[in-house]
């Protein structure tokens, strides 16, 4: 972990930043960064202070295969105490649930997935590396910890953190989720950090629910889901006792994105669907069930909260109709000042502190950008001065980075489009050679305007990249995204192209020299949209793509649970899966194709790919191919992807870059 130290000054509210303010005027490198300083893991993934203030931790990744949890002392930044799993394992995240112990939750890689996903236990451990303990695991003789550590014994269910409990000692709560049935009953326990001893709190009213918890550690909501996939949360009184359903969606005609209680145990802040547009962000007081408007809705839901020095306080909302926006709740609060203070300190960036100590006196801030991947900054609120601790991925350079452009149009039919043009760094945006780059997913997933790797890296190229939130996405509001439903290959493709012809009609992209390429539903998309528009590209690049919509209800893994099954059946429509299906549009594809896949995908199976180079080899364009047996859906190790974009970057130069053709203006 870097221990270079910048210290910036707060006058007058202001952050006096000599050094540090990005430059408007780039020149673009005569060589572009090499591949490697994309792809190269951070040097640490999150980093938090302790409740008292003296020590930092963080997750650092060692390679591919490990990790750790290191934590150092916040004066010399020594390392005090370090934490790995056994094997190829990873710390995936954890928390301070006091002054000297942290809770810990690992992960692991399977190889059908493209990176490692926690595995449902949790651990404990103390600053100094000692009292390890496993706390909740479903492997026996300690999990990934070695047969030396103490264990809590082992259960067929995973775990997740709802509430540190502060006040209480040595005593979380945690939300466990029992395996072995297509609609689980989930519940809450109450967990012992240094014995691991647990006793249940309450169960859940319905399968597939999850809770949500007042500052004073009372479970007080389920939010739930019926087998139709419609809403229904549940009150419970603060003394405890039976649910009460206070909310069905199919009733209301609304659906309630619970963001989390304010400081008394009565009013919710949430996000209430409209009839059309974004949602709207609510103050829903639970007892007498009635909502009041705080803010009217935007272009983007509300997303999120930032809490304030005192533990579970909210002090502001988040939203991203373009760059991150904040709703202050109470604007003259200690933690709204210092929080506009830091957006005119840091201009450009998104800045907000991360946590606090329990006195107050520090905070550890998060800046991030476009073009800033990240840096965390610890800020003495006494002397008003933020002092510099370390950037995620020092060897990136913001100044060279490109700048992501939030764009808005209207698509054919007239509904609203958002989403981001990535500009490649001191060039002009116009007549650009152009890679779109539709998002996976597709329902509930977006594109932001944070630091995104891989568009950073085709833009340093030299070409533009178009990432644009179709209808379908999530984000913009429930019809929005359902919207999308049954429309895979219908007006979530028309929305793609119509966002392609807007970037050539504004002369941002030379219409000669566009190329797509996507990941999983991204992937269908690339196959997809060529089929549609045969005229529009001049490539295409499926990675771990879906190309026979049939096959998603014979093979994969989304098929194998009933929620996956119901997911499948609500979104895609069974008269339309041939129509809708790239593997048999291939006689429209004419254009150089790239196909991509890993061997072992269990979500996409890789049978997808090979059906759609079979369907393009009949009608006489074979694609170029890549396979890579040890990865999953999308490649994880550095070498594989190395390979992955050496190829891609080749094979978008020759078909739209400095090797291809350009188009008149």
């Amino acid at each position: 972990m870097s221990t270079i130290r910048k210290t910036i000054m707060m006058g007058k509210g202001l952050f006096i930043a000599a050094g540090l303010a990005v430059s408007a005027g780039v020149v673009i490198a005569a060589e572009p960064p090499p591949i490697e300083q994309f792809i190269k893991r951070d040097t640490f993934t999150n980093i938090k202070i302790s409740p008292d203030g003296r020590h930092y931790a963080a997750t650092v990744p060692q390679g591919d295969d490990k990790t750790v949890l290191a934590v150092l002392d916040r004066q010399t930044l020594k390392i005090t105490g370090l934490m790995q799993m056994r094997g190829k394992e990873h710390i995936a995240g954890f928390e301070w649930v006091s002054d000297e112990r942290l809770v810990v939750t690992p992960m692991i890689r399977d190889g059908a997935l493209a990176k490692p996903v926690p595995t449902g236990e949790l651990y404990a451990v103390n600053a100094d590396g000692s009292e390890t303990r496993t706390l909740f695991s479903f492997r026996k003789g300690g999990g990934g910890l070695g047969s030396n550590i103490r264990s809590s014994g082992s259960e067929a269910a995973s775990a997740h953190v709802l509430h540190y409990m502060p006040d209480r000692n040595n005593q979380i709560l945690i939300q466990v989720v029992p395996w072995g049935s297509e609609a689980p009953i989930n519940e809450v326990r109450r967990l012992n950090v240094r014995t691991g001893a647990s006793t249940r709190v309450v169960r859940a009213p319905g399968p597939f629910a999850d809770f949500v918890v007042d500052r004073q550690g009372n479970v007080r909501l389920s939010v739930g889901s019926t087998s139709a996939h419609v809403q229904k949360i549940h009150r419970r009184p603060v003394s405890g006792g039976d649910w009460v359903l206070i909310h069905d969606e199919a009733a209301a005609g609304f659906r309630l994105n619970v963001l989390g209680f304010e400081d008394d145990s009565r009013h919710v802040l949430v996000g209430r669907g409209q009839a059309q547009g974004a949602d709207a962000l609510y103050r829903w007081d639970i007892e007498d069930n009635t909502f009041s408007r705080i803010s009217e809705p935007g272009v983007a839901d509300p997303s999120g909260l930032l809490y304030g020095i005192e533990f579970g306080s909210p002090y502001a909302v988040i939203s991203h109709p373009d760059r991150p926006v904040l709703h202050y709740l109470d604007p003259e609060r200690r933690e709204s000042r210092l929080t506009r203070s830091l957006a005119e300190a840091f201009p450009g960036q998104f800045a907000y502190p991360t946590s606090f100590t329990r006195d107050g006196s520090l905070a550890l801030v998060h800046v991030i950008s476009d073009r800033n991947p990240g840096e965390f900054y610890l800020f003495d609120l006494a002397t008003m001065r933020a002092t510099y601790i370390a950037g995620t991925r020092e060897w990136i350079d913001p100044e060279k980075m490109a700048t992501s452009r939030p764009i808005s149009l209207k698509a054919r039919d007239g509904t609203d489009l958002h989403g981001y043009l990535v500009i490649p760094a001191g060039v002009e945006a116009r007549n650009l050679p152009l890679v779109v780059l539709p998002h996976g997913g597709p329902h509930g997933i977006r594109d932001y305007w944070m630091f995104d790797p891989e568009s950073q890296l085709i833009a340093s190229r030299g070409y533009a990249v178009l990432r644009l939130n179709f209808r379908g996405s999530g984000g913009y509001g429930r019809q929005f995204e359902v919207a999308g439903y049954r429309q895979w290959g219908g007006a979530m493709q028309d929305d793609v192209a119509d966002a392609v012809r807007w970037a050539v009609a504004e002369g941002l992209a030379d219409r000669g020299r566009v190329c797509i390429y996507g990941g999983s539903y991204g992937g269908y998309t690339a196959l997809m949209n060529p089929a549609r528009n045969p005229d529009m590209y001049k490539c295409a690049v499926g990675y771990v793509g879906v190309y026979d919509l049939p096959l998603m209800f014979q093979d994969g893994n989304v098929r194998r649970t009933q929620f996956g099954r119901e997911y499948l059946g609500m979104v895609l429509s069974g008269s339309d899966l041939q129509d809708f299906s790239p593997v048999n549009h291939a006689s429209r594809i004419s254009i150089p194709v790239f196909l991509i896949h890993g061997a072992q995908d269990s979500q996409v199976p890789i049978t997808h790919s090979e059906r759609m180079r079979a369907a393009l080899r009949k009608a006489g364009n074979d694609p170029q191919w890549l396979v890579e047996r040890a990865e999953g859906h999308g490649f994880y190790t550095e070498r594989a992807r190395l390979g992955l974009y050496t190829q891609l970057l080749d094979f978008l130069d020759r078909h739209i870059g400095t090797r291809a053709t350009a188009s008149s203006p």
